[in-house]
């Protein structure tokens, strides 16, 4: 029962982190934030490791620019991601897609973790 209790607890944890964690990102974002935000997850198509914010190969620094002039013509963090993507192909994201394969590659941690909580679960219904 003490496992149990213990679980609850870090359950109790984890929510209040995450809550803490949406409710205090900022509802509105500026520009040059976005501009970093998106040069974070665009991979160098160049590169190995590396993300366009990181890279200073010239195919980098052009995908930066163009990051820089579709936020300021008003193009919404999608909008951007899609065109970039039709462009250099699904890969040039650093996280998976949300189609096919990126499916199964967001879903297996869930089914993980969630297999995990059942497991534990069990193992302090039968202490």
């Amino acid at each position: 029962m003490k496992v149990l209790g213990s679980f609850r607890f870090f359950v109790v944890a984890v929510v209040a982190v995450v809550l803490v964690a949406v409710v205090s990102q900022p509802s509105s974002t500026t520009r040059a934030s976005r501009i970093a935000h998106l040069e974070s997850v665009v991979k160098c198509p160049a590169c190995d490791s590396l993300t366009v914010g990181q890279s200073n190969a010239p195919s980098s620094v052009a995908i930066r620019h163009q990051i820089e002039r579709m936020v300021t013509s008003g193009r919404s963090d999608g909008d951007i991601l899609s065109a970039l993507q039709s462009q250099y192909g699904s890969n040039i994201t650093v996280t998976p897609s949300t189609s096919g394969i990126g499916v199964v590659l967001w879903a297996v941690p869930v089914v993980l973790a969630v297999g995990g909580v059942v497991t534990v679960s069990r193992v302090g219904r039968r202490r």
